[in-house]
């Protein structure tokens, strides 16, 4: 498990530095992560999944469920993820309905709070 993680991150070096480059970029520049935020100054269907997840970690369920219950939906696909492909070493098949599913449900969340 651990040479198939290491080799994953060996393949995908460049995004994972573009990644952390965009994200020292938007902090230093911008005061934000978000490029909604950063740009149109009001918040995105994402917002409050890092606060939820800091929450969700720390066992504060109530204040993730508050702050934005589909942290345990994009949750749920991370481990479904990581366990399929470094523990089971199989693909998922029907995993884009599944991000379909969750992505959808993050953007019908953000535009029920927002109304």
């Amino acid at each position: 498990m651990i040479d198939k993680i290491k080799k994953d991150i060996y393949n995908y070096k460049m995004i994972i530095f573009f990644i952390i480059l965009y994200l020292v970029f938007m902090q230093v520049i911008f005061s934000t992560l978000c490029p909604i935020q950063a740009i149109f100054h009001t918040n995105c269907p994402g917002c409050g999944l890092t606060h939820a997840t800091i929450y969700m970690f720390t066992g504060q369920f109530k204040k993730a469920i508050d702050t934005n219950y589909t942290v345990f939906l994009w949750w749920g696909i991370i481990i479904v993820l990581f366990f399929n492909r470094y523990i089971k070493k199989t693909r998922i098949k029907v995993f884009p309905y599944f991000i379909t599913f969750v992505a959808s449900t993050t953007l019908l969340r953000f535009i029920i709070n927002n109304h």
